[in-house]
């Protein structure tokens, strides 16, 4: 850990928490675990750098949370993985905003990017998952969710992409359109 405030823990063998706040900002990095990974990390090179807060929480085997602020203003970003999933959460550029990502189930994945002072929130739940949210453009909310194998990509630069297989559920809601 440096600079900022938080805390990183980590349980089981191969677990690993990485927290880095550089140069303000606060945030927390879970991992729980055999060779389950969380990383939080916020790291600004203005010269009044916001921070902001992260909050990475992997636990079950093999699962793998990120949440990262690489931004001018105050971005949130939040990370959840369990069982065998992989969370990303990540705010980009010069605006801040928030990103969520949640992912449950052996292989699911949620990817949150925000690029703008907007909101990115994706949920994938069950085996083989994908749940996608972008967004660019100041106070855009984009959300994405996937469950049993499905997957949903939503931005607010391009139009909506869901693909449900059966039993599953493809859901986005974006600027650009809704699916289903």
């Amino acid at each position: 850990m440096s600079a900022g405030e938080g805390s990183a823990t980590s349980s089981g063998m191969g677990a690993a928490a990485v927290l880095d706040i550089t140069p303000v900002g606060g945030g927390k990095a879970t991992a729980k675990g055999t060779n389950s990974t969380a990383v939080s990390t916020i790291s600004s090179t203005a010269s009044d750098p916001a921070g902001g807060n992260v909050q990475s929480d992997a636990s079950g085997d093999d699962s793998t949370a990120v949440a990262t602020v690489q931004s001018t203003d105050v971005g949130d970003a939040n990370a959840k993985a369990k069982s065998g999933s992989t969370a990303v959460a990540t705010v980009t550029n010069i605006g801040g905003g928030t990103a969520k990502a949640s992912s449950k189930g052996m292989n699911a994945t949620a990817v949150s990017t925000v690029e703008e002072a907007c909101k990115a929130d994706s949920t994938a739940k069950g085996t083989n998952s994908t749940a996608v949210a972008v967004c660019e453009n100041a106070s855009s909310v984009v959300t994405a969710e996937a469950t049993n194998g499905s997957t949903a990509v939503g931005s607010d630069t391009a139009p909506p992409m869901c693909t449900p297989v059966p039993g599953g559920i493809a859901k986005v809601k974006s600027p650009m359109g809704n699916c289903p």
